[in-house]
């Protein structure tokens, strides 16, 4: 049995994961380092009270309201069609 690499199964995190202020919105945007077809994110939004609801798309770039609180937070997950998946990688705007 050949050894294998666990590095080679890694899947690597979103980069350049920010938010931008556009009215009452937030736009946050990000970039996958490694493209694959089936690739999707997971992302939740999150405050100091807990997680918000999780849910899969697509496209790179999710727009929230702006928290009244003046925080708005996300967190976003790389997910290989196999269901492989990033570690999380968390981001507040402002």
């Amino acid at each position: 049995v050949a050894p294998q690499d666990p590095v080679d199964d890694l899947v690597p995190a979103v980069e350049g994961l920010a938010g931008t202020v556009q009215g009452a919105n937030v736009v946050f945007t990000w970039t996958n380092p490694d493209p694959e077809p089936g690739d999707g994110y997971i992302w939740y939004p999150y405050t100091l009270q807990g997680n918000g609801t999780a849910a899969r798309i697509d496209q790179a770039t999710v727009t929230l309201p702006a928290d009244p609180g003046g925080t708005t937070c996300i967190s976003v997950t790389l997910v290989r069609a196999d269901a492989r998946s990033s570690k999380e990688i968390r981001e507040c705007t402002p």
